[in-house]
This record gives structure tokens, sequence and C-alpha cells, in this order.
């Protein structure tokens, strides 16, 4: 079983990351101001990778250990 473990930046490191996805939505086709799944009642992109897949892929291309409980 694997845990997901709170580390103590990780909130900042989150609010980071949701600030880049943020920066760069409404510059998206998906900006259009329809109502769909991807967007909240707020009309925010909570489901939408907003870069090159190239780019989603660097980003995961390894789980840090660190931030996981194994066992």
């Amino acid at each position: 079983m694997i845990n997901h473990r709170q580390s103590s930046d990780q909130g900042v490191q989150a609010r980071a990351f949701m600030h880049d996805i943020d920066r760069v939505f409404p510059n998206t086709a998906w900006a259009g101001g329809c109502k769909s799944w991807y967007l909240d009642a707020r009309g925010h992109n909570i489901a939408l990778w907003v870069g090159p897949s190239l780019a989603y892929r660097w980003r995961l291309w390894r789980a840090r250990t660190r931030d996981y409980v194994m066992g």
C-alpha cells in the first residue's frame, strides 16, 4: 500500500503549481467561457493540463519517494 505523506512545504508547492496553471489557462482554447466538467462553479480549471504533453510527462517522470510512505 502507498500512502501520500504530508510534507511541511507541500501546501506552498501546490499553490505554486496551481498558480502556474492558472497563469497559462486564460491563453488556451479551453478558456472560452463554456460550462464543462473540467471547470468548477467559478470557472476554475480543475482537471486540464494546459501545457505540452511532454512537459506533463517530464514533471511526472519520477515520483519523489520522500512524499510517499511505502509499506
